[in-house]
């Protein structure tokens, strides 16, 4: 008697995206399976009413821990804390991200953060975008019917996009200037020379020889070819649509640099 061995189908893989703050902190989750994404879970965890800091930071390990455990993510993606003029808005915000990390690492989950900007950049194809805008493009990428009662939930799920696009997208996770990741909090700098000086350092033990002159491509308009291409392959829309959605982004574009 044979039996028929059936490959077992590979589980979605689940990404949870969350934005930190005080009064309110935005999550999601979402679901990779292939090609085809899907919004598991959008929402916030409502703090204003806490009037102790120490109980809304451990209000937001217990949230956050539970989240974890009802949605299995296998990672978790985090905004990083923007700097500011006010010092204390930004340490209160600073222990809020720290604490809901640890909820995550306490789990072994791996943690990666972007910078707001570049999540902005990634969804709108601009790191200036209005929280509207974020919004509007997470609800029609992943076919969320609106209005939320809060755009805290989207700016949560438009970072688990964030990181999904990085993670899928070699060109685009080389050239992310703006990830950040680790518990330091500081950006994946480059040296001086940037990675020219690898090269540099290689060619000078094998006698090649490496021109020093500065590439003329421009990487920023590649960036956000390659950014809409990716949407309009996830979303199954017609290439036709492609040249004035595209048009538009460069105009965008050319006026936030003259701004």
């Amino acid at each position: 008697m044979t039996h028929e061995h059936r490959p077992t189908k590979t589980p979605p893989y689940r990404i949870m995206g969350i934005d930190p703050g005080t009064n309110y902190m935005g999550y999601g989750v979402l679901e990779v399976d292939g090609r085809t994404l899907r919004s598991v879970v959008l929402g916030d965890i409502d703090l204003h009413k806490l009037t102790d800091p120490y109980a809304k930071l451990r209000y937001i390990f217990e949230r956050v821990g539970a989240l974890i455990d009802e949605y299995r993510p296998r990672e978790v993606a985090l905004e990083s804390p923007f700097f500011g003029e006010n010092v204390q808005s930004m340490l209160k915000l600073g222990r809020a991200q720290g604490v809901a990390m640890a909820a995550a690492l306490s789990r072994n989950l791996p943690v990666t953060e972007y910078a707001p900007s570049r999540i902005k950049q990634s969804i709108t194809g601009r790191g200036s975008a209005a929280k509207e805008q974020v919004a509007a493009i997470v609800c029609r990428t992943l076919s969320v019917e609106r209005p939320l009662r809060r755009l805290d939930a989207t700016d949560g799920m438009a970072v688990a996009l964030c990181h999904y696009f990085t993670v899928s997208n070699p060109l685009q996770a080389a050239m992310g200037d703006d990830r950040v990741k680790g518990l330091g909090g500081g950006k994946k700098a480059a040296s001086k020379n940037g990675s020219l000086g690898t090269v540099s350092a290689a060619a000078s033990r094998t006698g090649d020889q490496i021109s020093t002159e500065k590439p003329t491509v421009d990487l920023q308009r590649i960036k956000i070819i390659l950014h809409f291409f990716a949407i309009f392959l996830q979303n199954n829309l017609r290439v036709s649509d492609f040249r004035p959605i595209f048009a538009l982004a460069m105009k965008e574009r050319r006026r936030s640099l003259i701004e």
